[in-house]
C-alpha cells in the first residue's frame, strides 16, 4: 500500500474571505481606516479586495493612499 503524501484533516475552519478582513460595509462617506505596513499587504492586494467588494456593493467607492509618516495605508470611503 502506497503512503499518500497528503494528510486528511477534519474540523479545520474555513477562513473568511479577504474582503471580510476590512470594515467596508460599516463605512459611511468620509470614514477611513488604516492598514499598518507591518501587515505586509501590497497596494495591489488592497485594490483587488476593494474591487471584489464593489462587485457586491457597487454604490461604495474608495480611495487609498500610502501615509509614509504613519507607516500605513489609509482607505477612505468617498461615495
Amino acid at each position: 500500500m502506497n503512503q499518500q503524501p497528503y494528510r486528511i484533516e477534519r474540523g479545520i475552519p474555513i477562513p473568511g474571505k479577504s474582503d471580510e478582513l476590512f470594515p467596508f460595509d460599516g463605512m459611511r462617506v468620509g470614514d477611513s481606516f488604516t492598514i499598518p505596513n507591518k501587515d505586509g499587504l501590497s497596494a495591489q492586494y488592497v485594490s483587488a479586495v476593494i474591487s471584489r467588494f464593489r462587485k457586491k456593493c457597487p454604490q461604495f467607492k474608495f480611495c487609498t493612499r500610502l501615509i509614509r509618516e504613519e507607516h500605513c495605508r489609509r482607505v477612505w470611503r468617498v461615495e
